[in-house]
């Protein structure tokens, strides 16, 4: 049978810091949130953004419809936030996100978008928004990467295995 598109393939987190927020606070809100879905039994992937944070991405298998799996990126964001409020926020607001690291959830909703890995952001410089390992990740600078580097082919994103969000997850975080 053909995919749905009612069904979500991806979720991703775009972790977007305010100009003052050190770049090293970037990384290691990545790493949180990577431990967060670990703990929940999801494998997550990163890559650079293309602008100046990262994205934190989980490949699933469409099990759940759009509402569900938005939700879900909400409540994790949420429950990422809470651990440290002074330097989160899932508020799109930019006038409460001064001095924060914003945790946008709201690319996972039906017609949401999100730029694509290897894709090109029309953007000074021409930048990409790269896929790493995460064992690149401390060597990733904040101006990421550029249309002329060469594309990085992580063992990471060779070979995607979706997941699935299990009912427990879901209950768990108050989604269903």
């Amino acid at each position: 049978p053909l995919p749905t598109a009612e069904k979500p393939d991806f979720l991703t987190w775009d972790l977007d810091p305010d100009e003052a927020v050190p770049w090293n606070e970037v990384l290691g809100a990545a790493l949180l949130l990577r431990d967060y879905l670990a703990e929940h039994g999801l494998t997550a992937m990163v890559k650079t953004s293309g602008g100046k944070g990262l994205h934190i991405m989980l490949h699933l298998k469409r099990t759940q419809e759009w509402e569900v799996m938005k939700a879900f990126t909400k409540a994790v964001a949420a429950a990422v936030a809470a651990l440290n409020p002074k330097r989160f926020t899932i508020t799109s607001s930019k006038s409460k996100r001064a001095g924060k690291i914003y945790i946008d959830w709201l690319r996972n909703g039906r017609g949401a978008t999100c730029v694509a890995p290897w894709g090109l952001r029309a953007r000074p410089g021409a930048t990409v928004s790269m896929p790493i390992d995460w064992d690149q990740l401390p060597e990733i600078v904040a101006a990421g990467f550029n249309i002329h580097e060469p594309p990085l082919r992580p063992t990471e994103w060779v070979k995607l295995k979706p997941q699935t969000v299990s009912t427990k997850v879901l209950k768990k975080l108050g989604v269903i």
